[in-house]
């Protein structure tokens, strides 16, 4: 049985310092086919990941297909410098354990700060999580 450590979604950016965010609560929620993962550290930084499907495959997301977003805010303040979105790159879901209502996959995009547009980061990074289906 997977310890509640096992959940958790990390990730890391190849800003000029490169970083690696690891959340201390996960929490995901399959609606109508439509996956919503939520990771937050103690600090209020966090993660979001919207994929328009929970089957398992490769989710390609582009600004013109908002069908797959992940939005980073840094550090918790929710202001528009330490807050990213995807602008690019792909959502990969591993597994979905319907019995176990479990999620695993991966991402890798690319990310524009709100406040700046020309700042923009590569992040890649996993998630495991348990989940609930409305």
């Amino acid at each position: 049985k997977k310890d509640s450590n096992d959940y958790q979604i990390s990730y890391t950016s190849n800003n000029s310092t490169s970083t690696t965010w690891n959340s201390d609560k996960i929490n995901a929620i399959i609606r109508t086919d439509t996956l919503l993962l939520t990771g937050q550290k103690d600090d209020k930084s966090s993660i979001a990941i919207i994929v328009s499907s929970s089957s398992v495959g490769n989710y390609e997301m582009s600004v013109s297909d908002l069908k797959t977003v992940i939005a980073i805010d840094k550090d918790g303040s929710k202001s528009k410098e330490s807050q990213f979105i995807s602008v690019d790159g792909v959502v990969s879901i591993f597994e979905n354990n319907k019995d176990k209502k479990y999620i695993r996959g991966s991402f890798e995009v690319n990310v524009i700060n709100l406040a700046n547009i020309n700042a923009k980061e590569k992040v890649q990074g996993n998630f495991t999580s348990k989940y609930k289906e409305y």
